[in-house]
């Protein structure tokens, strides 16, 4: 953490940034929601599934080829080295550039700041006052609108500053209560940009599986008017489901401070909130084996997570399998199999068995 709001070298770092960019909640398990969510969604229209079935690829027909069965979503990524690469926002090249016209409807991870165009709030947290006050609008509004001038489509799910609530990966992460308040101003005012564009799309609030706030992730919660889904990243490590039981016992696990970790307790969170649950990134963690802390090659994860969807059909506004490389870990199932190949099949089996009368 760096130094206080007075700081000067703070006030330095603040202008610098300013140049470059122009109560624990828990949600009882005895709880009865309601069978659904108030505004019913259509799900797996392409699919056929009884929820919203899609994957983060770059070749997306292969995949539906592979496991034999349409996609509805696609999670899909935009570079943000810099300030200029998010100025231009949907640019030939990159993932979402590439996936603009097909046919899914498209998630569109969409970040705040960049990787290394100056100082962030990341490392500088006093910066989130500057952003609150709409330091970063003007740099927002012209990649917003340069996305619009290259499609006429309204049908996205973007999910503005994903995985916010850790300070190990993005350049927006935040886990400190006392920038929760400017955090939620700053990620309404970039909501508010993005419908002024898209006012038909949709906003995924995505936390990491993970994350480690000190305090209440409610504390964070942007509110309900700016928030269509409750989402968040979920991968086969920490810890790992390599048996029914490490999959039974994490269900329902939450923090210390009440905030959510399991799927349920996602769901009971999202349902506490009467919005649907997306999980636009899920995946096995293998790296040579059982490395990395994931469970490598793992059906069983594959196997509880289809019926987790399954058996809250209702509730699920979507999700898509991560068929990518992350760093050190591998998770791609298909179409070529040999990297985790009894997930793959799992996967496969599953996928093509399940029939939308089901849900």
């Amino acid at each position: 953490m760096s130094g206080g709001r007075d700081d000067p070298g703070m006030r330095a770092s603040r202008r610098r940034f300013l140049g470059a960019s122009a109560s624990a909640l828990l949600v009882a398990p005895s709880a009865d929601p309601p069978a659904a969510p108030p505004t019913p969604v259509p799900a797996g229209t392409r699919s056929g599934l009884p929820w919203n079935s899609g994957v983060s690829t770059w070749k997306p027909d292969g995949f539906a080829d592979w496991r034999r069965r349409p996609l509805d979503m696609l999670t899909v990524f935009s570079r943000f080295d810099t300030w200029e690469q998010m100025e231009r926002l949907g640019r030939p090249g990159t993932m979402l550039g590439e996936m603009l016209h097909r046919p899914e409807r498209l998630v569109v991870s969409l970040a705040m700041f960049p990787r290394r165009d100056g100082p962030v709030p990341r490392d500088e947290p006093a910066l989130w006052d500057d952003t609150a006050a709409g330091s970063c609008d003007a740099r927002w509004e012209r990649g917003i609108r340069h996305l619009r001038g290259l499609t006429d489509r309204d049908d996205f799910v973007f999910r503005p500053g994903w995985e916010w609530n850790t300070r190990d990966s993005y350049p927006w992460g935040v886990e400190d209560e006392r920038w929760a308040e400017a955090y939620r101003t700053t990620f309404r005012r970039l909501v508010t940009i993005v419908r002024s564009s898209f006012p038909g799309s949709e906003i995924d609030w995505c936390s990491l599986k993970k994350g480690r706030t000190r305090e209440s992730v409610d504390a964070f919660y942007p509110g309900d008017d700016v928030v269509d889904y409750i989402g968040h990243a979920r991968y086969d490590r920490g810890p790992a489901a390599t048996s029914s039981e490490a999959w039974d016992g994490a269900l329902e696990e939450s923090a210390p401070s009440g905030g959510p970790l399991g799927p349920v307790a996602w769901l009971r969170y999202a349902q506490a909130k009467c919005k649907r649950l997306a999980i636009a990134e899920w995946g096995v963690w293998s790296r040579d084996g059982r490395g990395g802390g994931g469970g490598g090659d793992n059906p069983l994860f594959i196997e509880r997570m289809f019926d987790f969807f399954r058996t809250n059909a209702a509730w699920i506004g979507y999700e898509c399998y991560f068929n990518q490389t992350g760093g050190e870990a591998m998770h791609l199932l298909g179409p070529d199999e040999s990297h985790n190949p009894k997930a793959a099949e799992a996967y496969r089996r599953l996928c093509a068995g399940i029939e939308a009368e089901d849900g």
